[in-house]
């Protein structure tokens, strides 16, 4: 009785996320953070780039990989690299086996480096000589849909618009089944074994004004089953107070060894 006496004509809000939505717009140091990370991720790329050789296993791969964003200062990573090729590029989310890169494969590979708990991710692209017509085709649309994400994630604008591009350019490709997730998610401090995802998403479900200071990857997806090709392309960008930045400074395009 004394506590609805004491609460009688006041309102009772949920504020369970009330600290993680005060973390959503990031302060001129973290975003330092995040471009430290960025460039820690573009050194682990270059390592796996020089990795890449006919009869190498994707442990083998991958290992490069983490050598190279640890020795240049990266936190542990807050998830485990995702490296696949030839068929198994299907896989979004696949962890590295003992297959062994052969001639003609497609590749992919998703991983990340975290400087003082700030993380960032990235995806790119790769075959070991020409991986056919279909596999570039999709490469180049499903980096179009990456640059309609980006040119949509503007000030001002509502979370729901950088889906929405990406969703219309695989619509008009013709492979819209393949876009199997969001095109994006926010960022911010984090432990293993998460990435930070903010409680915002690029995304049709709950959409929320996008501002300076937040930062997103940038990620629709690509993956066709039934084709035995997927692809990923994957950066992440800092919303400024006139459109927004690319973190990373890696090549977008596909990478292809001879």
């Amino acid at each position: 009785d004394d506590l609805r006496e004491v609460l009688a004509g006041r309102q009772a809000v949920d504020a369970t996320d009330i600290i993680r939505w005060l973390r959503v717009i990031k302060s001129p140091a973290e975003i330092e953070m995040f471009r430290r990370a960025a460039a820690i991720t573009d050194l682990g790329l270059a390592a796996t780039l020089a990795a890449i050789r006919e009869g190498a296993n994707e442990y083998e791969v991958t290992a490069e990989t983490v050598r190279a964003v640890i020795a240049a200062g990266s936190d542990s990573p807050t998830s485990p690299p995702n490296f696949v090729t030839g068929p198994r590029t299907v896989y979004a989310h696949a962890l590295p086996t003992e297959r062994r890169i052969e001639r003609g494969d497609l590749m992919h590979i998703e991983f990340g480096a975290s400087y003082h708990r700030y993380p960032v991710s990235i995806a790119r692209n790769m075959a070991l000589g020409d991986p056919g017509r279909r596999a570039r085709e999709l490469h180049d649309i499903q980096l179009a849909a990456c640059d309609a994400v980006i040119a949509a994630a503007q000030p001002g604008a509502m979370t729901d618009a950088p889906h929405e591009a990406a969703r219309k350019v695989f619509e008009d490709a013709g492979v819209e089944q393949g876009f199997v997730h969001t095109a994006g998610y926010g960022l911010e401090a984090a432990f293993p074994p998460v990435w930070g995802l903010a409680p915002i998403h690029f995304s049709p479900v709950a959409p929320v004004e996008i501002q300076p200071g937040m930062v997103f990857t940038v990620e629709p997806p690509l993956m066709l089953p039934e084709e035995k090709l997927g692809v990923r392309v994957i950066d992440d960008i800092v919303i400024t107070e006139t459109g927004n930045e690319i973190l990373s400074k890696a090549d977008r395009g596909l990478y292809v060894f001879e």
